[in-house]
């Protein structure tokens, strides 16, 4: 492969990962926004689980 085939290639897997994290976090957003009685029961189901005091963990699953 030449330096120009790496680069493309490159900046084409570095484009579809930012394009798929961005819709991720839009629909994210948008459903928060329209359900924002559940995003509150999450939240507090969140908050129970991990405290302010910490980072979660894995073993917070």
């Amino acid at each position: 492969m030449s330096f120009d085939q790496v680069a493309f290639l490159t900046g084409s897997m570095s484009s579809a990962g930012a394009s798929t994290t961005a819709a991720a976090l839009v629909f994210i957003i948008m459903a928060t926004v329209c359900f924002s009685e559940a995003a509150k029961v999450v939240q507090k189901e969140i908050h129970d689980i991990i405290s302010h005091d910490r980072c979660p963990t894995f073993e917070d699953r």
